[in-house]
């Protein structure tokens, strides 16, 4: 079967790819929007490294509907963080109020604490039973690991897309079945989601650097508009 084209990432080191996974691109999505610049533009740099207008300045001559334009970014709330902070609301509702059906996560806790309990009163255990438990531990430990790579491929838009394009990762035999031993599988291998998230954030970053830029430039030029227009 032909392989998809991948979508362009930053050129990194030498990616290594097996047959049932897509080739890695070679053009840079960054140097395509942004064309050719130095190093130093390339790098990420911390937010806080660029210049800020002066914030008299902004007082004195900027209209307050336009004033938020000119926020330091370590205000500003993040936007993909506002599932997470309903989940923590609910959940923090739910124990003080003791309603647990307010969160979908105050019962997983609440049964892990009583799992934690009464795996404590059950005194010595035998070797059979300290055998089972542990073969129970690796199989939930190999999972969560599993369902953490599926759920970063999901994220990444070359992993998601080329899993679409093989109707999805669901008929793809679990390594380690036949001993009873769930370990993690995937269409892609651990490395290769790995790497896909470092060009992917990289990229990510490079661009968010680059906004920031044009950002910066643009609140100067708005705040010199308004200084001219003030004479």
């Amino acid at each position: 079967m032909e392989m998809p084209h991948r979508m362009p990432y930053l050129p990194m080191q030498e990616t290594r790819t097996t047959p049932a996974e897509p080739e890695l691109g070679s053009s840079s999505a960054y140097t395509q929007r942004y064309g050719d610049v130095d190093e130093s533009q390339r790098g990420v740099i911390d937010p806080a490294a660029i210049t800020s207008v002066d914030k008299d300045l902004v007082t004195r001559y900027i209209p307050g509907e336009l004033t938020p334009l000119f926020d330091l970014i370590q205000t500003k709330q993040q936007p993909h963080l506002d599932k997470l902070r309903v989940r923590k609301r609910k959940l923090e509702d739910a124990l003080a109020t003791g309603n647990m059906s307010l969160s979908e996560d105050a019962e997983l806790i609440i049964q892990e604490s009583k799992n934690k309990r009464k795996a404590g009163n059950q005194g010595l255990l035998t070797e059979a039973e300290k055998k089972a438990n542990h073969i129970a531990s690796e199989q939930k430990r190999r999972a969560n690991i599993r369902k953490g790579y599926d759920m970063l491929s999901a994220m990444l838009p070359t992993l998601s897309k080329y899993a679409e394009s093989q109707g999805g990762s669901g008929d793809v035999k679990r390594h380690g079945e036949e001993d009873g031993m769930d370990s993690r599988s995937s269409i892609h291998s651990e490395i290769t989601v790995l790497e896909e998230a470092i060009e992917y954030v990289t990229q990510c970053l490079q661009e968010h650097h680059q906004l920031l830029l044009r950002k910066s430039k643009a609140q100067e030029e708005l705040l010199a508009y308004y200084r001219r227009m003030a004479v």
